[in-house]
């Protein structure tokens, strides 16, 4: 901002322009506030209206621009259009509905990117001029202006009193009039308005984009291009998930955009704090539905959603803890045999792993005499740490070799388990308890199930469509489940090409993948730690991803109180739409920042990065079907390609 601060300081009168200048609305779309204005009045008053107001709305206002000749309409005029329109509306009826639409407008409007500019030229001194082309009257928008910190106004100029119009010009004129001799600025965000006719008629000019618009420059989700673009035309109907929809977009961009922030900030903000929030209420939901009396966030990646859920609903939230539910501290343990499927499902050998940790993982020690024998006999080399597709088959040979002493050793922690279990609320017999962890096939839900010999519910951010969870039916339920036909159709193929994209969003920064669960002497537990699987780097752009999703919920519900009570519920479009388009169709932003993140797939597993080249341009100039074979087994193929094409890797067939 400090070139249009620059150019406050020539000047000696500011004028701005007010609705997405100085003031910017919650709602992506301007004509959303009329639907906001049917449900806060028939939330607030004493009449229903079951008609579409919205189409109504916007078919009396074009009515009255077409009865005036010079002059722009009043809020009068367009509700006296209304009343022609709908003669059966009593004049109450009309003055409720005029006056819900007032509140509204009070209810979305915040402060905008140029306020900050306002802010600058009372402190300098300058004079200060409103010019507005709006059918409100001056007196609302003064108060609009006011709430939001704005009310040192030397001259103010709206075209519906005024009967002058920035548009035609006229307004400008009047501009010149009552600052005759002094040096006036106009600052805008409509180009032609603001800008053109401001110079035309002798003023200088500054033009402001939108916060919309500016959010589209900002590069972190593709969809926002068309948000601008539907910004501009006016639909006549729709429903109140569109409008949500919009009251989430308009939160984003006011965010983002007024406070400056940086590109993991605003990850978290426009993508992970929407999902949080719709995961959180459809969870909330679900559980009252399932009359559910406690409910268990498994570790590491419940964190997150243990922290949403409680932030979104406090002390009405359904009894809760996060607890340590990781597959290797209680699927583990409960194993009865050992079979070459639990090796790789533990240990993901195929994807490079560390011999070391894994062994830890298996509870055996490197050193020890059983090892080394079997080792020597299965072809392993116990000095080189690295797993690896040349040595996966050999690794997996010794582990089945030493399979009896390895459920020998793990027998006592099937004990502890249980014991820890009773400890989080399983001891109570007849309450329902449930888990909740992000997915994707409900295994430690089962096993949990096991342990306690009762049925446990869970729910999940998603699930697939596989045999184990067609099996399991309608004990788990997800977010997003890909047993249903719809969501197959609408969300599964996107969000299954980005699984690993999502985990990282939800991994736990703070916490070390679990070895097991010990009980102390005071009969509390803990749980050892290996070393954290992501950098200091990458754990601090978790943190500020999440840390930032929190405050989306805050701001969400900072804006809800003030609106109707039907606007609270996201649907699950608005929840996931902005994590499916980024999955989808990556930006460079979101496709470096976390396609070039390392991620593992286990306890142990080789970091690799989620969905980026890892060699040179040059190597692949001359390695082809390299870059080809990275791709395919990239994590995230789209953000892959993404950032192969941004590197100028285009001729290589991706």
């Amino acid at each position: 901002m400090s070139n249009y601060k620059q150019n406050i300081d020539q000047y000696d009168v500011i004028s701005f322009d007010v609705f997405d200048t100085l003031l910017a609305r919650n709602v992506a779309a301007p004509v959303d506030v009329f639907t906001i204005t049917q449900e806060l009045f028939n939330q607030k008053s004493n009449f229903t209206l079951q008609d579409d107001f919205r189409s109504l709305r916007i078919r009396a206002e074009r009515n009255a621009r077409l009865g005036k000749v010079s002059a722009d309409v009043t809020l009068d005029d367009i509700y006296d259009n209304l009343k022609l329109l709908r003669a059966d509306y009593t004049d109450q009826f009309i003055e409720g509905l005029k006056n819900a639409e007032l509140q509204a407008e009070a209810e979305v409007l915040v402060r905008g990117k140029a306020a900050e500019l306002y802010d600058y030229a009372v402190k300098q001194g300058k004079k200060i001029a409103i010019v507005s082309d709006m059918y409100l009257p001056k007196e609302a928008i003064a108060g609009y202006l006011k709430q939001n910190g704005i009310s040192h106004i030397g001259f103010f100029l709206v075209s519906c009193e005024d009967h002058v119009s920035k548009a035609s010009g006229t307004a400008f004129v009047a501009l010149q009039e009552k600052f005759e001799g002094q040096k006036v600025l106009h600052i805008g965000d409509n180009y032609h308005d603001d800008i053109v006719m401001a110079r035309r008629y002798g003023l200088s000019a500054v033009h402001i984009k939108n916060n919309i618009e500016l959010m589209r420059d900002k590069g972190i989700v593709s969809r926002f291009k068309s948000v601008v673009e539907r910004r501009l035309q006016v639909p006549e109907q729709t429903y109140l998930g569109q409008v949500t929809q919009s009251v989430v977009d308009g939160i984003v961009a006011n965010y983002i955009i007024n406070n400056n922030a940086n590109n993991n900030t605003a990850i978290g903000f426009t993508v992970l704090g929407p999902l949080l929030l719709g995961y959180s209420q459809w969870l909330h939901e679900s559980l009252l539905g399932d009359s559910c009396d406690r409910v268990l966030f498994l570790a590491r990646d419940g964190n997150i959603m243990y922290k949403a859920y409680n932030l979104l609903y406090g002390d009405k939230a359904v009894s809760n803890e996060y607890i340590f539910g990781s597959r290797r501290a209680l699927v583990f343990p409960s194993l009865r045999v050992l079979s070459g499927d639990d090796i790789r499902t533990f240990a993901q050998l195929d994807r490079g792993a560390s011999l070391r940790a894994t062994l830890e993982t298996f509870n055996l020690d490197k050193d020890s005499p059983l090892v080394v024998k079997a080792a020597k006999s299965s072809g392993v080399n116990l000095n080189n740490d690295e797993i690896n597709g040349t040595n996966s088959a050999n690794f997996e040979a010794m582990l089945l070799t030493l399979k009896d002493d390895i459920l020998d050793t793990i027998e006592s922690e099937r004990g502890v388990v249980l014991d820890y279990l009773k400890s989080v609320g399983f001891s109570d017999t007849k309450a329902k308890i449930a888990v909740c962890d992000i997915g994707w096939n409900g295994s430690v839900r089962a096993v949990i199930e096991d342990y306690v010999g009762r049925e446990v519910p869970g729910y999940y951010l998603g699930l697939r469509n596989v045999e184990k969870t067609r099996l399991i039916g309608s004990k788990i339920s997800g977010y997003f489940d890909a047993r249903k036909e719809f969501d197959w159709k609408e969300f599964a193929p996107v969000v299954a090409g980005g699984v690993e994209v999502i985990e990282f969003l939800f991994s736990n920064p703070d916490q070390g993948p679990i070895k097991r669960i010990e009980k102390n002497k005071d009969g509390t537990f803990s749980a050892p730690q290996n070393k954290h699987d992501f950098p200091e780097d990458r754990r601090q752009m978790v943190r500020d991803i999440q840390s930032a999703a929190l405050e989306f919920i805050r701001q969400f519900q900072s804006a809800a109180r003030k609106l109707p009570d039907s606007l609270f519920l996201l649907d699950r479009h608005t929840g996931l739409s902005n994590v499916v388009d980024m999955i989808e169709r990556p930006t460079t932003i979101t496709a470096q920042a976390i396609g070039e993140a390392p991620y593992s797939t286990s306890v142990g597993s080789k970091p690799e990065l989620i969905g980026a080249p890892t060699r040179n341009n040059t190597y692949y100039r001359t390695h082809v079907r390299s870059l080809k074979r990275e791709w395919s087994r990239s994590f995230w193929g789209q953000g892959f390609k993404k950032n192969a094409l941004d590197r100028g890797l285009k001729r290589h067939g991706l």
